[in-house]
């Protein structure tokens, strides 16, 4: 794949060439304070949401079925509508994906925590292009967006614990993952009066660990920050603009959900296909 045909990854790719989502991985290791992942009818615009979970042995039709609607699309994701590197599923939709469709890139978003030993596993599986979503460098701060973690045995980590040790495990993957040759960019939810004095810093440290693009995305206010304010628009662009002395930013995110489909703004709710 070219990254310049990666919607998410290119902006003159961004209303040219399209990406489909298979959500198969419905499982979650965090308890994100905004989160707006899970099961819904299409309605909402929350991002990370889907209609249905695609089980593996039907996620190479479910692909076939949207392409021949939408020829545009040029990458493959996994994104949800859970933690994808949570959910042993995600590794045999790669594995068929690959297989099936050597034409098109595979694309995975996570966040992280599973990462340090998963990056060697994605790259064998023709992963190109990792999205980690980093919203925190504190661990103060990271306690206060995510209550608790579940590690990759079940074990339940809270508060300080568990921030510090999704902080260093986030680094460590991207770090990790670049090494092994994916393009790695890093999101990060503004939320003003949380996070909003860190971004500075958390992009000084995925710049040092090979992360080769940053996507500032403003928080859609859900789950226990619902009624949080969003940062204005021209806050956001002020925080873009600051960063990009140290990182390129992207800065045409539509904050997908878990079975977007097709071009970027079009297709939205699972899919194109009745």
């Amino acid at each position: 794949m070219k990254l310049s045909e990666h919607p998410c990854f290119s902006e003159a790719a961004h209303a040219r060439f399209g990406r489909l989502h298979i959500p198969c991985a419905p499982r979650c290791n965090f308890d994100c304070a905004f989160c707006g992942r899970g099961m819904d009818d299409g309605a909402t615009r929350l991002p990370g949401r889907a209609m249905q979970i695609v089980c593996p042995d039907e996620a190479v039709d479910y692909v076939r079925k949207r392409l021949a609607y939408h020829p545009e699309v040029r990458v493959l994701g996994v994104a949800g509508p859970g933690e994808p590197l949570y959910n042993p599923e995600t590794f045999e939709v790669l594995a068929l994906l690959k297989q099936s469709f050597p034409d098109l890139g595979l694309c995975l978003g996570t966040n992280g925590f599973l990462l340090p030993e998963n990056a060697a596993r994605l790259r064998s599986l023709g992963v190109e292009t990792l999205t980690v979503t980093v919203n925190a460098l504190k661990p103060e701060t990271g306690a206060q967006l995510n209550d608790h973690i579940l590690d990759e045995r079940g074990n339940r980590l809270t508060g300080i614990e568990a921030a510090q040790e999704s902080i260093a495990r986030q680094l460590r993957g991207i770090e990790l993952s670049a090494r092994e040759g994916m393009t790695v960019k890093v999101n990060t939810v503004l939320v003003p009066g949380l996070n909003d004095g860190e971004l500075r810093g958390i992009a000084c440290a995925v710049h040092e660990r090979g992360a080769a693009i940053m996507n500032v995305m403003p928080l859609k206010p859900a789950g226990r920050l619902f009624g949080w304010p969003s940062p204005s628009a021209e806050a956001l662009r002020s925080v873009r603009d600051e960063l990009s002395t140290i990182l390129p930013q992207f800065r045409r995110c539509a904050q997908c959900r878990a079975d977007a489909c097709g071009l970027i703004g079009e297709g939205e709710a699972g899919g194109c296909v009745k």
